[in-house]
């Protein structure tokens, strides 16, 4: 019975120690999980640059007659690598990129897809899609929101980071000898000219 309490005391104390060793210091144990519990991870680059987030989404730059309303890029990294990234644009867009998104289908989305919008989109992204001309990618990253008459379009995209490639191969290692090749190891005789 004593050792048995003694065991489970030890054990007491050594997870307690643990945990008061593994928490933050300032007390924001609580608030910093409590945050990402609700939101998940705290991006660790967010970029507000209209330019520069437009560019990223639709590969090309704004025409003249695109206003861009809203913007914002959050990436997530791992080891110094994305792991994870999203974007969302409020644009009043140009009869250009309108023909370019939904004509040209510069993306192959599809409009039979349901769109799913994160709890975790910015304040001013739209909420709910009724009424919307909706485009959404097949593995439903990216997806488009047409306000009626195109005077406005919500985008949004989400999706992993890039993985590192494979290691170089080693050269390959001759499996003859030298000299024993079937071709001559000499260029043939040139004739005098």
């Amino acid at each position: 019975m004593g050792r048995r309490f003694l065991l489970i005391l030890a054990t007491v104390v050594l997870v307690t120690a643990v945990a008061v060793w593994q928490r933050p210091p300032g007390g924001k144990a609580a608030e910093t999980k409590a945050r990402m519990l609700a939101a998940g991870p705290v991006p660790d680059v967010e970029s507000v640059d209209p330019v520069a987030v437009f560019q990223r989404a639709f590969w090309k730059r704004p025409a003249e007659g695109d206003s861009i309303l809203n913007a914002v890029r959050r990436e997530w990294k791992d080891e110094g690598e994305i792991s994870r990234w999203q974007w969302f644009l409020e644009v009043e867009p140009s009869p250009a990129l309108v023909s370019y998104l939904r004509e040209d289908n510069a993306f192959r989305l599809s409009e039979k897809k349901p769109p799913s919008i994160p709890g975790d989109a910015p304040k001013w992204f739209i909420k709910d899609p009724t009424g919307m001309h909706v485009m959404v990618a097949r593995h439903g990253g990216m997806q488009l929101f047409f306000l009626p008459g195109n005077t406005k379009l919500y985008a949004m995209d989400r999706g992993g980071g890039f993985q590192a490639g494979e290691p170089e191969k080693e050269p390959a290692v001759p499996t003859s000898e030298p000299g024993k090749s079937r071709l001559p190891l000499s260029s043939p005789p040139q004739a005098n000219r």
